[in-house]
């Protein structure tokens, strides 16, 4: 019998996983501090933080739209070349955490000085 997979359990599950490896990293970093264990992760691409990692690369992707469309007003259902996340959704992610106070500061300023359009 196949069972059907729930897009929100799913999802759930991702993120619980993504935070005990996250979790699990900051713990490593701390252990290894100090050494050349560090210099060594990074040097063959070991991502410390997958959710900055993950912001940057789509923060990128709004770089590439800048620069083609001379705008930040991205579609909701935007999806360049099959992208797995869809960059307007992201966009849309964004302006909500800023109206909320949420928008980390490094971020701001990040999307501030490509003149982003915090309102849709």
């Amino acid at each position: 019998m196949a069972t059907e997979l729930n897009p929100r359990k799913m999802k759930a599950w991702y993120r619980e996983a993504l935070c005990r490896t996250y979790l699990a990293v900051l713990t490593l970093k701390v252990r290894c501090s100090g050494e050349h264990r560090i210099e060594r992760l990074e040097s063959i691409g070991f991502v410390w933080d997958p959710f900055e990692e993950r912001w940057m690369k789509n923060y990128s992707r709004l770089l590439v739209y800048k620069k083609q469309h001379k705008s930040t007003h991205v579609p909701w259902n935007y999806n360049e070349e099959n992208k797995f996340s869809l960059l307007g959704s992201w966009v849309s992610v964004q302006r909500a955490s800023y109206k909320e106070g949420k928008l980390m500061e490094k971020r701001l300023k990040l999307l501030n000085s490509i003149d982003f359009a915090w309102t849709a």
